[in-house]
């Protein structure tokens, strides 16, 4: 399993003072753990459903394994305030991973 969330939106240009206002839509758990790994992708994005949802489109990735990413099936879940959302990724031409909702009826909600 890959699990990833997301900060608050950053715009290129912003000020100093506005980056100090960019946090994490959520605090990754105690023990979470990433296991890096090579990749066929360079960079990756949430797109479609999954960026309404988010509000931005660069994942922070925490806890998993992230060869996950380029596995047929891969096991991949975004966590936001509101929830665990199941993630269907592809690989476009240009080396990036798109992260988008799987199943948009699918929610879990978030255990705290």
């Amino acid at each position: 399993m890959l699990k990833f969330s997301t900060t608050t939106p950053a715009r290129p240009g912003d000020s100093p003072d506005d980056a100090l206002e960019v946090h994490p839509l959520i605090m990754p758990p105690k023990g979470s753990r990433l296991v890096a790994g090579e990749l066929k992708g360079k960079d990756a994005y949430i797109v479609g459903k999954a960026r309404e949802l988010a509000g931005y489109s660069l994942p922070c990735f925490y806890d998993g394994d992230i060869r996950e990413l380029d596995s047929p099936d891969g096991d991949i879940t975004m966590v936001l305030p509101s929830g665990e959302y199941p993630i269907s990724v592809r690989l476009d031409p240009h080396g990036n991973y798109l992260l988008d909702l799987k199943d948009e009826g699918a929610v879990r909600p978030l255990e705290r």
